[in-house]
C-alpha cells in the first residue's frame, strides 16, 4: 500500500447523487476522445507559473494522465507557451514543466508535460496508479443529454 492510498481521495460524482440529476449513460469513445494516453478524473490544486511572467495562477485540475492534465481556469494562457506547474496533494507536490496545447473556450487549458525529472516521474506514476484504481469506469461515462 502506498502512502497515497490513505490520504488522497479522488473527487468524483456518483451516479444519481442529486435526485434531479440526469442518469449516466455509457458511450463508446469517439474519435475526438481517442488519445495516445489515458486521462483519469483528478481534482487537485495546481499552481501555474508562465515562464514569461512574474505572477502565478492558482487553479484546479480536472483530469490527469501520464503526459499531461486539463486545468479549470478563467485566466488566459498563450497557446504553445511554457509554464512551470505544481500540483498539490495532501502529502506531496508534483512539479514539472509543461506546454499549453489547448484552451477550452475560457473554461480551462490542456497542459502537456515537457520536462519531468525522475523523482517527479516516479511520484506521478504512483499517483496515477492510485487514481486509475479508483476511476476505472468513469472515463467512459457521460451524462445523458
Amino acid at each position: 500500500m502506498s502512502r497515497f492510498d490513505k490520504t488522497i481521495k479522488v473527487v468524483t460524482e456518483p451516479p444519481m447523487r442529486n435526485p434531479d440529476a440526469k442518469p449516466w449513460k455509457f458511450v463508446p469513445l469517439t474519435s475526438e476522445e481517442r488519445r495516445n494516453f489515458s486521462r483519469y478524473p483528478f481534482r487537485a490544486e495546481i499552481l501555474i507559473k508562465p515562464l514569461s511572467s512574474l505572477t502565478a495562477i492558482q487553479a484546479r485540475t480536472v483530469n490527469l494522465g501520464r503526459m499531461g492534465c486539463f486545468v479549470e481556469t478563467e485566466h488566459p494562457l498563450v497557446l504553445g507557451s511554457i509554464v512551470k506547474i505544481s500540483i498539490c496533494t495532501m502529502t506531496s507536490t508534483f512539479e514539472a514543466e509543461a506546454r499549453v496545447i489547448h484552451e477550452g473556450d475560457g473554461r480551462g487549458v490542456a497542459l502537456e508535460f515537457t520536462s519531468v525529472d525522475s523523482k517527479q516521474m516516479a511520484m506521478l506514476r504512483e499517483l496515477l496508479k492510485m487514481v486509475k484504481e479508483e476511476s476505472r469506469f468513469e472515463r467512459f461515462a457521460t451524462r445523458a443529454g
